[in-house]
């Protein structure tokens, strides 16, 4: 299995909090990095380069944050992997492979990321939220307010 990172890992699961139960409506980076358990910061970062490549939008003012750029189903696993590992590469330090990395190591991983780009590619974000959807990990967004406000209701119940 190809190693993926914790920062994939959270840069698809913030765009999918946003594709899920945001639509239309921004959310700021600090809220949406709370909802990870994350630090703020550790997520800024990953979001403006999302929004530099066109994969979010960002939106100023009080009420502004993140929404999509385009419709979910045309947004692939693949489009976020890429961005993520341009990001990891800009992080790390370069230093000089030897023969056998140049050689050995480096095909055979970058026979893997092309292996891996090519599943990826045929995976959208809108895959990911039906799954998430038919899993019941979490409800449409109609389904999701009508169970909180029966939830509310009940709570009020004497």
């Amino acid at each position: 299995m190809t190693p993926i990172s914790q920062k994939m890992l959270y840069t698809i699961e913030a765009i999918i909090h946003i594709a899920l139960y945001h639509g239309t409506r921004p959310i700021n980076g600090k809220t949406l990095a709370e909802t990870q358990n994350l630090p703020p910061r550790y997520l800024e970062r990953m979001l403006q380069k999302l929004v530099h490549d066109g994969i979010l939008r960002s939106i100023r003012g009080p009420r502004g944050g993140y929404v999509l750029a385009k419709e979910r189903r045309h947004i692939t696993l693949a489009d976020i992997y890429q961005l993520v590992m341009e990001q990891e590469a800009e992080d790390s330090q370069q230093g000089q492979l030897t023969g056998i990395g140049e050689g050995i190591v480096l095909p055979v991983l970058e026979k893997a990321g092309e292996e891996t780009l090519t599943r990826l590619s045929t995976t959208t974000i809108a895959d990911l939220c039906e799954q998430a959807y038919h899993d019941r990990l979490v409800y449409p967004q109609e389904e999701y307010h009508a169970r909180a406000e029966q939830a509310r209701q009940e709570d009020f119940t004497i």
